[in-house]
């Protein structure tokens, strides 16, 4: 369709953990714009590429943490949806093919099929799962320690503890950019000072989920 338009996609955190890495969220899709590398204006990959696996692992190598893709969306495709801004077919694994059913006629196609399918009824019980409570901050890539609205005070043992309701922690590269920012609850033991600098897989505070300490 020739459009500039296309949506920023970044990595999806919830709670420090990433949920859903950069580089697996634009797999398949097409650059609305240049990728060039953190920090310098080397090209890394050209506006219209359809990012394949070996691309998206070197764009993750770099360090790239946000780019804007082609999308439905954003299609400017007077007639459904142009085949840049739909990006790969999980199908076949390569750009989609001019007149491939998407979106609600591909799934009215399935709809009839599928109505014959359920006409036979299976009762299926569904699995009980717990999640597992977070009780420590561990870090996954180098980077200076910033403490955020965060108060600390010092116990017998003269470790860090938090006594601020509303702390961060959170972790700066060799350039500036923020990769990792981290909730701290109340009552948290700290293992490193602010702007320390921590290693890949360090961990740098622990708590009992299941514990309200009094400070």
């Amino acid at each position: 369709c020739g459009t500039n338009e296309g949506l920023i996609l970044t990595a999806i955190v919830e709670g420090g953990e990433v949920v859903e890495a950069l580089h697996e969220r634009v797999l398949g899709r097409a650059l609305a714009e240049d990728v060039f590398s953190p920090g310098t204006d080397e090209l890394l990959i050209a506006a219209g590429t359809i990012l394949d696996e070996q691309q998206v692992e070197s764009l993750a190598e770099s360090g790239v943490d946000q780019m804007r893709v082609r999308s439905p969306i954003t299609c400017e495709a007077r007639y459904g949806v142009c085949a840049s801004c739909y990006g790969r077919d999980l199908a076949r694994g390569h750009r989609v093919n001019i007149g491939e059913s998407v979106g609600v006629i591909a799934a009215q196609s399935i709809g009839e099929p599928g109505t014959q399918l359920t006409m036979r009824t299976f009762h299926i019980g569904g699995a009980a799962s717990r999640a597992v409570a977070v009780s420590n901050v561990q870090v996954k890539s180098r980077g200076t320690i910033k403490l955020q609205n965060m108060k600390t005070v010092r116990n017998k043992d003269g470790r860090l503890v938090a006594v601020s309701r509303s702390g961060e922690l959170t972790l700066t590269d060799e350039i500036g950019r923020e990769r990792e920012r981290y909730k701290v609850p109340h009552g948290a033991l700290l293992t490193i000072d602010d702007g320390s600098i921590a290693e890949p897989g360090d961990v740098l505070a622990t708590w009992d989920p299941h514990v309200h300490p009094v400070i």
